[in-house]
Parts: C-alpha cells; sequence; structure tokens
C-alpha cells in the first residue's frame, strides 16, 4: 500500500488539524512534525519528528526542512506559522525538484500577506475594500482623523496592535517597523479558502468570530454570505493561493472592510472542515493528481466551534531527530 508522507512545520498546538489528516488519510499516511520546541504538544499525534534551527524566519530552516523531506521521502511539506512562510516559499522550487509538493502560495503572494502595507495595496487595486492605510511618515504630513490603530507592518496573532487617540500617543508607541490603519467596525470574520494556484476558487467558507483568545478563534459560526464568496473569488485570482489560506475582514451591516491575509491554514480552519470543507480531501486529489472541481458555497452554516482546553500528560518528552 502506498503510504503518503507528509510533514508538518511547527506544528506547535496544532492537534486538531492533525487530527483531522489523520482521520482522512487514514492507514496511506505518515505523518512527521518539525520544531524547534521539544514540548509541542502536537509532537504526541505524529508518526516522527524532527529539530530545526531556533530562528525559522532564515535560509537555513528551509534548507534543514528540505533535508529531512529529501531524506525521508516526503510527500508533502505543511507550514503551518507566519514567520516561516517567506523563506519556504522561495526555496519552494527546491523542494518540488526533490518530489515534495510545498502547500504554500508562490513568493510574490506570500509577500503581500507578509506585509500590511503591501496587504492594503493589494486588496485596493482589485477593488476589494479595506480600511485607509498609511506608512508611519506619510501619516504624520496628513492631518489625521483619531483614534486610528498602530500596527507592526510585519506583524501576526495580533500582536503589538495599538490603538491611539492623538499624536502624542502615536509618537510614543510607535517604531520605524509600524503603520497606522483606519479602524474598522463591526463584527469580525474569517474566510477560509482552498485554492490551486492557478487563481481558481475551490472553496471559501466565511465563519464569525464570536471570541477570540490570543490572536486565535475560540468561539465561532460558520455564516452565510453570498457576497463573501465573490470577494473570495476576486481574491483568489489575483493571489492565486496554493492551498490553504484564510483571509480576515469586519462586517459592519452592509460595510465590509478586509484587513488581513494569512497564507496558511487558519487556526480555526476545524471549524470549516465540520462545516463540510474537507481541504484535506482536495489535497489527497492535488497528491494524486486528480482533477479538483468548484466547490465554492458547498457547506453548512450556523455551525459551531466552541473551544476548550484539553492536555497531553507525560513523564517523558518524545526525541526529536537530528538526522
Amino acid at each position: 500500500m502506498n503510504r503518503y508522507r507528509i510533514l508538518f512545520s511547527s506544528p506547535g498546538r496544532r492537534v486538531e488539524l492533525i487530527k483531522i489528516f489523520r482521520k482522512e488519510f487514514g492507514d496511506s499516511v505518515i505523518l512527521f512534525g518539525a520544531s524547534n520546541d521539544p514540548s509541542s504538544p502536537s509532537f504526541f499525534f505524529l508518526d516522527r519528528i524532527f529539530t530545526v534551527p531556533k530562528d525559522i524566519s532564515r535560509d537555513d530552516h528551509a534548507e534543514r526542512l528540505l533535508e529531512i523531506c529529501r531524506k525521508n521521502a516526503v510527500d508533502l511539506l505543511i507550514p503551518l506559522v507566519d514567520p516561516e512562510l517567506l523563506v519556504i516559499s522561495r526555496y519552494r522550487s527546491h523542494f518540488e525538484k526533490s518530489g515534495t509538493l510545498v502547500l504554500i502560495s508562490d513568493y510574490e503572494s506570500v509577500q503581500i500577506s507578509a506585509d500590511k502595507l503591501k496587504t492594503f495595496r493589494f486588496f485596493k487595486n482589485i477593488g476589494i475594500p479595506t480600511p485607509e492605510t498609511w506608512d508611519l511618515k506619510d501619516f504624520e504630513d496628513l492631518e489625521p482623523r483619531y483614534p486610528v490603530l498602530l500596527k507592526p507592518r510585519y506583524g501576526s496573532a495580533g500582536k503589538g496592535i495599538y490603538k491611539v487617540h492623538n499624536i502624542d500617543q502615536l509618537r510614543a508607541l510607535s517604531t520605524p517597523e509600524h503603520i497606522v490603519q483606519e479602524i474598522a467596525t463591526g463584527c469580525e470574520i474569517t474566510m477560509d479558502i482552498f485554492g490551486t494556484g492557478d487563481g481558481r476558487c475551490i472553496q471559501a467558507v466565511p465563519r464569525l468570530r464570536l471570541k477570540v483568545r490570543g490572536g486565535e478563534v475560540e468561539r465561532g459560526i460558520t455564516i452565510w454570505d453570498p457576497r463573501l464568496l465573490e470577494y473570495a473569488r476576486v481574491i483568489s485570482k489575483h493571489f492565486k493561493p496554493l492551498g490553504a489560506i484564510n483571509v480576515q475582514l469586519f462586517r459592519d451591516n452592509k460595510k465590509y472592510m478586509f484587513t488581513e491575509i494569512n497564507a496558511r491554514f487558519g487556526g480555526g480552519y476545524p471549524l470549516s472542515y465540520r462545516a463540510g470543507a474537507n481541504f484535506p480531501r482536495l489535497i489527497l486529489k492535488m497528491l494524486k493528481r486528480e482533477p479538483i472541481e468548484e466547490e465554492l458555497g458547498n457547506y453548512k452554516k450556523g455551525i459551531y466551534m466552541l473551544r476548550y482546553d484539553e492536555a497531553v500528560y507525560t513523564e517523558r518528552l518524545k526525541s526529536m531527530e537530528n538526522e
């Protein structure tokens, strides 16, 4: 029996996602993990684990992953955290030459998602509504209307964001790496999108974020909004996602404001899966080189996700492989 070998890079706490892949691939899969944290809970749900360098944004991280993939005949690499996405996308062709499909969009698209100023310009250029966003030095030359958001240009997970009410606060809290953004109002929505790298939007599921903890959704519900599905088509046409991405936005009555793109599986994807958006099944078709048909809108609305804490208890951490 042919067994697919999948490597999750930086899996951390993504236990539920790993369980979904295990369920969908069944006995035909071996699941690997790569991390620099020996206490990652996900390790107890993987078949083998490997060490990688501490700084996952550097070339040596991608080179180490490439070495793991070559030595272990890995079929699929799935990166899961923002700091590693740029360097892995830059090495994508190297992985492909070694026979490993990397579930990541091309380098130019990942650059857009990593840089909030580029994200703003991308949305603006393709006609997607988005809050006005300024480089810090340009903003100070304007006659701004406060309050505004001060955000790290290259930040993630909602860290380092401040609401500022005047120029004194802005100058006290800002660094050269910050941008300034108009405040978007309304309910917060994340939309999981799956694409095949050619601009097609295969599936998209919007989910309302009811409660967030540490930048990740803790409680949510899938919603039906045909306009959002059309926005997903437009974003996919120009961003050309390969595999899973998610976009974040605010909806205030009929006003939409798109704020971010995450070029990876979102932490709340298991909710979309439970609603019928089976991304692992689509990935399996990719690996088998089978045709993938559009499934846009084929999911259940009104499915809740109400997360709670679980834990792994052990007297010994799993050993990580250096070779």
